[in-house]
Order: C-alpha cells, then structure tokens, then sequence
C-alpha cells in the first residue's frame, strides 16, 4: 500500500455520465479486484472516494468512473498534468488460478497475483460500471478460455466493449430494454450458459456488479452447482477510510459476523458472505 501523489494523465469521457482517468502511480502491479482511495479536490468533497482499479499499464493506473454527485462531478473536471495523492492498491482481490505440474495434476504454490494460470473456463459477470475490475482480470487471463456475461440498462452503460474483444474474450451481452445482446438481466444468460456446460475442467465465476446481480449469482445461479464452480464475488459498499479503521463498510459473512469490505475484500468466496 503506497499513498502516491500522482499526476493525472488522461480524463476522458466515454459515454453518458461515463469518464476513465489515468494516474501516474508508477506502481508495478496490483491483484485484479483490488481498488484506491482518490483524493477529489473541488466540489466540497471532503473525503477519498473509492475506486476499483481497471488495469495498470506502464505506471499508469486507471479508474473508470460515473458522475453521480459532488465528488464525481468534480473529478471529472480534474485536469490533465494536475496532482492528486492515490492510495492503493487496497483490499484483496480475485484469486487467480495456480499452475498445476504438466502430466501431474499438482498445484504449486505460487506468488500471487500473476502466476502461469491452469486450463479451465474462466466466466466474467459484470453489472455496468462494474465492468472495469474485470479488465485488468481479462489481460491476466488472457490465453485462457474467458467468456463475459455482461448486463446493463441499456447499449448506453455497456462500457470496455472494444478492448475485452482485443483480449480475444467471447463476449454474452444483455440489456434491459433488449437495444444490445439479450432483453433481460445477465444472470438469465449466465444461467443459460451454465445449464449446457460441461464440468470436466475447473469453471471460476468471477462477478463484479450491483448487490441484486451478486444475490441472484448465489442464490439461484450456482446454488445447485456450488460442489463444481468456483465463485469469486465484488462487493459494493460505502468506504470512509478503506483501510478498516472506520469500519463503515461492514457486512455478514455465512457465520453472522461483520468483515470489512476495505479490509477482508472487497472479493470474497461466495460462500463466504451472507446476503
């Protein structure tokens, strides 16, 4: 974790309320979930707003954001060369697949975030905006078999559509009023999916999107597959500090305890969280 003043080195709109900037962190690497707290100067915001990290290329981190009030508002008109402190990367993130020894079947243990990844289906699932930690998980993967179920309101908040298709991702999309892919929710497809798919190899949910698509993945999705798929899920939730000092950002895990979602997430096992 590093508080890192950085300049910024883009800001750009990309739809609607939609904006991407890039900060010149100049970090190494980061585990695809993890997330910064931003210091937004302007508008009256007072603290770090959160955000998950897209991807990082060359000391480059990005962020994708919408404007949805004060601090957003104000972000959004940060400009390009000015300074703001980043700090990051928080959290945990995804847990990758390890490499399992050719012929053998043994999984070594190796350094995580980035290690050399194991055969076996990997399937995105993002609501939205929530599209953007998926990114950076996309360019780790890549080389493997990686499809994205990817549901929004409408073709307007499909975001990151262009550059998942460059990582060669097979693509599933849905949207409510039906303008791009399937008309309903993107667990429809998901569910779909799962219902004809073989489980000879691994299968690894990955899912990042609003609290109803993260319930409707555990309780009805892979409730009845739970003993074959692995289901990593991206929880949401109002952070003041984002290192767990706060503890403002507290839900039930399965055992009816309260963990952080700065500080235990904000990925957690699926069926390690209660909703």
């Amino acid at each position: 974790m590093q508080d890192t003043l950085s300049k910024i080195v883009y800001n750009e709109h990309l739809k609607g309320n939609y904006f991407r900037i890039g900060f010149e962190t100049r970090w190494n690497d980061f585990t695809p979930g993890q997330f910064v707290m931003v210091e937004v100067k302007g508008g009256g915001a007072f603290l770090r707003r959160p955000f998950g990290i897209a991807r990082l290329r060359e000391g480059v981190l990005e962020v994708c954001y919408k404007v949805v009030g004060k601090g957003t508002d104000a972000l959004s008109k940060m400009p390009v060369g000015s300074k703001t402190y980043v700090l990051g990367p928080l959290g945990n993130g995804f847990t990758l697949p390890l490499l399992c020894k050719e012929g053998r079947g043994e999984v070594e243990d190796l350094p995580h975030p980035n290690p050399p990844l194991t055969k076996g289906r990997e399937l995105l699932v993002a609501g939205g905006y929530g599209i953007a930690p998926l990114l950076g998980l996309a360019e780790k993967l890549k080389g493997k078999d990686i499809h994205l179920f990817y549901g929004a309101r409408n073709s307007d908040h499909l975001l990151y559509i262009d550059e998942f298709k460059e990582l060669g991702v097979t693509l599933h999309l849905s949207t409510e009023d039906g303008s791009t892919g399937e008309k309903g929710p993107v667990t429809g497809i998901l569910k779909k999916f799962l219902q004809v798919t073989s489980y000879r190899s691994q299968v690894t949910i990955y899912a990042c999107g609003p609290h109803a698509m993260l319930t409707a993945i555990k309780s009805s999705v892979i409730s009845d597959r739970s003993s074959v798929i692995d289901c990593q899920l991206s929880l949401e939730s109002y952070m003041a500090c984002g290192i767990g000092a706060c503890i403002g950002c507290v839900v039930k895990d399965a055992k009816g305890n309260y963990v952080k979602v700065c500080k235990e997430g904000p990925v957690f096992s699926a069926k390690d969280v209660s909703f």
